[in-house]
């Protein structure tokens, strides 16, 4: 009689057992149902705004390569075709898009990667085009540029590197008097032996001070008259 009793006990908290697996298992498979459901809606959403963006950028593209045509062409680039290779990929935190920046520098070539087609001038100067063509809208807040005005009309630089310096801080490294007469503020680099030791000085130029230096420039080490003239004339119509 203990026996069947304890058989009896034992069938009865089998039975328990089971039944709260088979709930615990059930509960679980209709959790599961429940999480791949709303994965799949907030999929859905994701992948809806990253279209949106998706078409975003595509008519920003096509209103920036406008700008960026006009600001070329003002630097003496004509002819210079742009294009956007864009391929829709997997979802991330930055949208679906993988991009690449084409170009053609000469009439008739086909667009290829700027960063295989361009040489270093002229992706100094495309990314000044860039940089003028996104000047209210890019958060960017330092540009530097170094020689950026080498073989092109440097008047024409200078008056865009201007208008970058309303929504950024524009650093330009030129020997160009044509560029340095748009400068806010001028400093000037030089490097001094003393002592058998070479030392590189930094100092911020007054009006007679960028007036001798550009005078400098024009000239070479004789600044004369006419040269002091042609500063202050570069330095007045800059403005």
């Amino acid at each position: 009689a203990e026996k069947k009793a304890a058989a009896d006990a034992n069938k009865s908290v089998v039975k328990k057992i089971n039944a709260s697996v088979e709930k615990t298992t059930l509960g679980d498979i209709a959790g599961l149902a429940e999480l791949k459901a709303q994965m799949q809606t907030l999929y859905a959403a994701a992948k809806e705004a990253a279209e949106k963006l998706t078409q975003s950028r595509l008519k920003g593209f096509a209103a920036m390569n406008k700008e960026m045509k006009a600001a070329l062409e003002f630097l003496n680039m004509p002819g210079i075709r742009f294009a956007l290779k864009h391929t829709r990929g997997p979802l991330s935190s930055h949208g679906q898009d993988t991009v690449e920046f084409l170009i053609s520098t000469n009439p008739g070539e086909e667009p290829k990667p700027l960063a295989k087609i361009a040489s270093g001038g002229e992706l100094s100067r495309i990314m000044l085009a860039f940089k003028s063509a996104l000047a209210d809208r890019d958060a960017l807040p330092t540009v530097i540029y170094d020689e950026i005005d080498s073989g092109v009309a440097a008047g024409r630089i200078g008056q865009l590197l201007h208008q970058t310096a309303r929504g950024h801080q524009v650093l330009c490294i030129t020997h160009t008097p044509q560029v340095a007469a748009f400068a806010d503020n001028q400093l000037l680099i030089q490097k001094n032996v003393r002592k058998d030791r070479t030392f590189t000085e930094i100092h911020t130029l007054d009006m007679d001070g960028r007036v001798e230096v550009l005078a400098r420039m024009i000239s070479g080490d004789k600044v004369s008259e006419l040269s002091l003239a042609s500063a202050r004339e570069l330095i007045e119509k800059s403005k």
